[in-house]
């Protein structure tokens, strides 16, 4: 891409040439989200009470080759989406100019944070809030309705706090998780900035360790996913 690491001496400059870049990736990756959501290759077709599947693929290649696609080709959409945001969150991010400085978590940064935040919160935290919202309005009023009973999978309790776990941190709307963890993430970039302005491309190797072998399987599940700060983390570092 042609840009320095965030631990030199130089500020991270967007040109035009890589904001072409980065939008044309993004593009791609957007194409890639959409074909893991996309409907099963697969049709079930109902007859002589059973239950037949039948491949949409007119061969054995062309099965391979479409399963190789969505459970293979299009997994580098999510991590690669993790790292383009933490680069383009600290863009033009000033650092010291002089080499034996050691940097502050926020104070060298104070405006830049300011800045970054105030124009997340509109991109990242108000849409979250409100398509989050969306969902759980539409669950409850599903719920308290005869037809719930066709999905009694959908069941929201009344109570504050678990109304406000679904609103911010749990939502109904499972792809939402992006977001939130992204929303995470962002909140703590001055940890994120500082580690790697000290210790430049070793919270990326260590986190990416944990991510490969998967020795903190509980945080996918209880805090959040191992996938994001990995990629966030380099991406600041790129």
């Amino acid at each position: 891409f042609g840009f320095r690491s965030a631990h030199g001496l130089n500020a991270k400059k967007m040109t035009d040439s890589l904001s072409t870049k980065v939008q044309a990736i993004g593009f791609l990756l957007i194409f890639l989200v959409v074909i893991i959501h996309s409907a099963d290759s697969e049709r079930i077709i109902e007859g002589s009470g059973m239950h037949h599947r039948v491949h949409v693929s007119s061969s054995v290649i062309g099965s391979a080759v479409a399963v190789f696609v969505r459970t293979g080709v299009t997994r580098i959409a999510v991590p690669l989406f993790f790292m383009i945001s933490g680069f383009l969150f600290f863009q033009n991010f000033k650092t010291s100019e002089s080499p034996s400085a050691k940097p502050g978590m926020f104070t060298d940064n104070r405006a830049d944070f300011a800045q970054k935040w105030k124009r997340r919160f509109r991109s990242l935290v108000v849409p979250y809030v409100l398509w989050s919202a969306i969902y759980l309005i539409a669950a409850c009023l599903w719920q308290s309705t005869p037809l719930s009973s066709l999905n009694p999978t959908i069941h929201v309790s009344y109570r504050v706090h678990e109304l406000l776990t679904r609103l911010f941190l749990n939502p109904l709307g499972q792809h939402l998780w992006f977001m939130r963890d992204l929303i995470l993430l962002v909140l703590i970039s001055p940890v994120i900035w500082y580690l790697v302005r000290r210790h430049g491309v070793a919270p990326s190797l260590i986190m990416g360790g944990l991510w490969l072998f998967g020795l903190c399987p509980g945080w996918e599940r209880q805090v959040i996913s191992l996938t994001g700060p990995f990629f966030f983390t380099t991406g600041a570092y790129l």
